[in-house]
């Protein structure tokens, strides 16, 4: 459901699995929710729940299966793998030995350092963001030592610890400006990024949670960042609402907009266009104005712009509300291209014999 809510937004290019397929067996999880992914997206699919190197292998037979190859998933790889790093300083054995496996099948990788400042990192920003730069780039030497020249982002997740809630923190300022930071760490590197935003500890979708993903939403967008995640995701990371995805996907393309700037040149500038309307007249009309409308314009599915009056009469309904509503029309009317056949029977033969075999591992 999310792959395929995901698969018709605009502002998510890149879908990153939210949910798990608990109903499997914990072992092959990740082959399942690859392939709940791969069948209901078309989109570039990134993850982070990949722990053995036996998973890594699995998973790239499965992508290479779908993209036509081993070569052609190195030309063109479909999926991409996150690896947590423990802070502070560390490690952990599996993980790593799967960004290896993934890295020499031409899969990109990143390390996600997540220092807390004030429990697993320096209490100030910038002494947290020294544990995660050390973290995020311990792990590209690892990596490009064993793969040399492998694909790779560079990302971070610090943030702060609530010493009243003793929680790790999602939707704090201090959460987006360590991912600011780590984006000019980037940029310095010449290395493309990722990382979460659109960030809440929010429980439901409402007004804190729209409040906290706007303000650790635009810092990473405007740092620059090229991929920034966390739509959809509630209460730190740990929940997932179709009706969050679809809001945030909202505030993303309104960021993104605003990102965009504005364009100054003689077509935008419309100076002729202005003498030739002049005084007292409208643009309305003007084959300028619809050239220009979408592209200099933000145009939004979920915000209601009518008047209270319209809005009353249409059932006054909140944005929740309006959310859910284009949750159930993505659902019923959306349908990605589907998967050729003999690959959808492929992918479930090659979950089928790795299943048996982690589960006999484990």
């Amino acid at each position: 459901m999310s792959a395929k809510i995901a698969d018709y937004l605009e502002a998510i290019g890149v879908y990153w699995p939210m949910i798990t397929s608990q109903d499997t067996p914990a072992p092959a999880r990740v082959l399942h929710d690859l392939e709940a992914s791969i069948a209901n997206t078309e989109k570039h699919v990134m993850f982070e729940t990949t722990i053995t190197p036996d998973e890594a292998r699995s998973q790239i037979e499965i992508a290479a299966l779908v993209a036509g190859g081993r070569e052609e998933l190195k030309r063109r790889p479909i999926i991409s793998s996150c690896h947590c790093t423990i802070a502070p300083l560390k490690h952990d054995k599996g993980p790593t030995e799967a960004a290896i496996e993934f890295s020499r099948a031409g899969v990109p990788v990143y390390f996600l350092p997540m220092p807390q400042a004030g429990v697993t990192g320096p209490i100030t920003l910038a002494g947290s963001t020294v544990v995660g730069n050390a973290e995020s780039l311990s792990g590209l030497v690892i990596v490009q030592m064993a793969a040399p020249g492998a694909p790779m982002l560079y990302s971070s997740e610090a943030s702060n610890f609530d010493m009243k809630n003793l929680r790790w923190c999602a939707g704090s300022p201090e959460c987006g400006l360590l991912t600011a930071v780590s984006s000019e760490l980037a940029r310095y590197y010449e290395m493309p990024s990722t990382s979460a935003g659109f960030s809440t500890d929010a429980k439901m979708p409402g007004a804190q949670a729209c409040y906290e993903k706007a303000v650790t939403g635009t810092l990473p967008v405007f740092a620059g960042y090229d991929i920034v995640g966390g739509l959809g995701l509630l209460d730190a990371c740990t929940l997932f609402t179709p009706e969050q995805l679809i809001i945030d996907a909202e505030i993303a393309g309104m960021l993104h907009q605003l990102a965009q700037g504005i364009e100054v040149n003689e077509e935008t500038l419309a100076v002729d266009l202005i003498h030739k309307i002049g005084p007292g007249g409208n643009y309305l009309m003007e084959k300028h104005t619809l050239e220009h409308m979408r592209k200099e314009h933000f145009m939004p599915e979920l915000a209601d712009r009518r008047s209270y009056e319209a809005w009353k009469k249409a059932g006054s309904k909140t944005t929740v509300e309006a959310a859910r509503k284009k949750t159930k029309e993505i659902l019923r009317e959306h349908q990605p291209a589907p998967l050729e056949k003999d690959v959808q029977k492929g992918m479930s033969e090659i979950i089928r014999k790795a299943e048996r075999q982690l589960i006999r591992n484990t």
